[in-house]
C-alpha cells in the first residue's frame, strides 16, 4: 500500500501552487499583457495569489475559475469583489465557479462593446 508522509505531502502541495501560479501568470500575461505592464514578475505572482485567495473567500475553487477571478479584477478593478451588487450575485448562485465564468462572460462582453 501506498503511504505518503506529511513531508511528501506538502512537497507535493508546494510545487502543484508553483505550478499553478507559474501557469496562471503565463496565461494573463498573454490574454492581458497591455493590462499587466505595471507588475514585474514578482508583483504578477503575488497578484495571482491574492486572486486566489479572494476567490475562495467567494467559493471559487477551480483553475478555471480563479484564472477568470484574476481577469475580472483586470477588468473591473482590483477590488470589485467589495461592490455589493457582487457580493449580492455570489450569494444566490449556487456554483461560484459557475458564477464567475458568468460575471466573466458578462464583462468580457460589456469590454468587447467598450472597445468596437
Amino acid at each position: 500500500m501506498l503511504k505518503i508522509s506529511a513531508e511528501q505531502s506538502a512537497i507535493f502541495d508546494a510545487q502543484v501552487e508553483a505550478d499553478f501560479i507559474h501557469h496562471a501568470c503565463r496565461l494573463l500575461r498573454v490574454h492581458a499583457q497591455d493590462d499587466l505592464v505595471h507588475l514585474d514578475d514578482a508583483g504578477l505572482a503575488q497578484f495571482v495569489r491574492d486572486s486566489r485567495t479572494l476567490a475562495a473567500q467567494f467559493g471559487v475553487t477551480g483553475e478555471q475559475g480563479i484564472l477568470k477571478w484574476a481577469l475580472i479584477r483586470i477588468l473591473a478593478g482590483y477590488n470589485f469583489h467589495e461592490i455589493p451588487e457582487v457580493e449580492a450575485f455570489f450569494s444566490r448562485e449556487r456554483d461560484a465557479d459557475h458564477a464567475v465564468k458568468l460575471l466573466y462572460d458578462r464583462l468580457a462582453r460589456l469590454e468587447q462593446q467598450r472597445r468596437s
